[in-house]
């Protein structure tokens, strides 16, 4: 069963057999002075659906809320909702387990298959990226707004914006697959002016250049003209540096944002329920850190809600109020929603 992952499960995908077996080996390297506690591998999950559940665990639907889905925006990104069963086909209908007219739905969002919505927002250094990557083709949406890639995004365009520079004078990391992190993209966005931009960049490219080279970018033009084998990073160039990056986390908002509204259009979220707040939960470094990531993928939702109940798509909020739907944040979802999932095997309650 190929998992995208560089590894694969050649002679069974029964997980908690699997689990069971290496961790009884790990056991029997044990000593009496470090042992490790027996294991009794009750319920498997993945982490959207753990955030989903810790969520619906930490928020609690009430009269005025409803938690309706979990959504990873991390180094890679995964949505989960509960499904009516109705919707699904019939060959993923459950065939045991109680009857209770929906399940939780693992969309794997990013899989094979995604491409072709996205393709008028696929742009070549989209193309270019992919077909450099491990498997080509196997996660398009993943690689538009995962965090493993956004910074990658950024090298490539860069790369084209620059191309009047000759390689051989580019920073070494600018040349390096994956050499430029998407931490650096996010920080010089929080950055607050272009100064601050260079000097983060400087930093990150040539850590021995100091503060003191911070200058105009006539001077630097002039240190370049004198030193051609060397190019340096200027004004202009952080400033163009801070735009892409602001385009390509903007658009990865955005794409998120379509997705989330695609998963409340499986199970119906937007259609009912027009008096309550609907709240996704989410986890994942880009939309816990990346600066106003979640604000703008906010934003983007609320544009679709509101342009949806204009167009008498959906119902509006009664009194006049304004349909929202929000982002709550679901920290170490994976962890308390495994156990919140453990425990209610426990008691039956699946």
């Amino acid at each position: 069963m190929p998992m995208g992952k560089g590894f694969t499960f050649t002679t069974t995908n029964d997980l908690s057999s699997l689990l069971r077996t290496a961790y009884d080996d790990l056991l029997s390297t044990t000593t009496p002075a470090y042992p490790l506690p027996r294991l009794d591998i009750v319920s498997i999950t993945n982490d959207s659906i753990s955030a989903l559940l810790s969520a619906a665990y930490l928020h609690h639907s009430t009269e005025n809320t409803r938690t309706v889905a979990g959504v990873i925006a991390g180094t890679g990104t995964n949505a989960t909702c509960l499904c009516p069963v109705s919707k699904l086909p019939a060959s993923k209908q459950p065939t045991s387990g109680p009857s209770t007219g929906a399940i939780l739905l693992n969309t794997e969002w990013s899989i094979r298959g995604t491409a072709p919505p996205l393709k008028p927002y696929t742009t070549t250094w989209d193309v270019q990226l992919d077909l450099e990557n491990e498997k080509p083709g196997f996660q398009p949406f993943e690689e538009m707004v995962g965090g493993r890639y956004l910074g990658e995004l950024v090298r490539l365009v860069c790369l084209d914006l620059f191309s009047n520079v000759p390689k051989s004078q580019l920073p070494e990391k600018m040349k390096l697959r994956y050499g430029l992190d998407t931490k650096l993209c996010s920080d010089v966005e929080a950055s607050e002016n272009d100064d601050e931009a260079l000097s983060l960049l400087q930093d990150y490219f040539d850590p021995d250049t100091c503060s003191s080279t911070t200058s105009s970018s006539s001077a630097t033009t002039t240190a370049a003209a004198e030193e051609p084998g060397e190019w340096k990073w200027d004004l202009p160039s952080a400033a163009s540096f801070r735009r892409i990056s602001t385009a390509v986390s903007t658009r990865a908002a955005a794409l998120v944002a379509a997705a989330i509204i695609g998963v409340l259009g499986i199970n119906d979220e937007l259609k009912h329920h027009a008096e309550k707040q609907v709240l996704v939960c989410y986890t994942g470094t880009v939309l816990e850190k990346y600066p106003t990531f979640r604000e703008r993928c906010e934003g983007f939702m609320m544009e679709v809600v509101e342009r949806w109940v204009a167009e008498g798509r959906i119902s509006p909020a009664p009194s006049g109020k304004r349909r929202v739907v929000g982002l709550v944040e679901a920290k170490d979802g994976g962890i308390v929603g495994a156990a919140v999932l453990a425990g209610m095997v426990k008691e039956g309650r699946t």
